[in-house]
C-alpha cells in the first residue's frame, strides 16, 4: 500500500468536494428519478391485474350462468 503523506490540501479538498456533490446529485436522481418511476410502474402493474382479475372473473361468471341455464333447460 501507498503511504499518503504531506501533499497539498487543496486538491484533496476539491477531490472530496466533487466526490460529496457527485453522491448528492446521484442520492437526488435516486429520490426524485428513479423511486417515483418504479412507484408509477407499480401502479400500473396492480392496475392492469385488477382488469385481467374482473375478466377472468366475468369470464367463469358467463360459463357458470350458460352451466345452469343448460341445466335448467334439461330440467324443464
Amino acid at each position: 500500500m501507498k503511504k499518503i503523506t504531506g501533499g497539498s490540501t487543496g486538491k484533496k479538498f476539491g477531490k472530496d468536494f466533487l466526490t460529496g456533490c457527485g453522491s448528492l446529485i446521484l442520492l437526488g436522481i435516486i429520490l426524485f428519478v428513479v423511486i417515483p418511476i418504479l412507484l408509477f410502474i407499480l401502479k400500473i402493474s396492480v392496475f392492469l391485474t385488477l382488469i385481467i382479475g374482473i375478466f377472468a372473473i366475468a369470464i367463469v361468471l358467463i360459463a357458470s350462468w350458460g352451466r345452469l341455464v343448460n341445466f335448467l333447460r334439461k330440467k324443464w
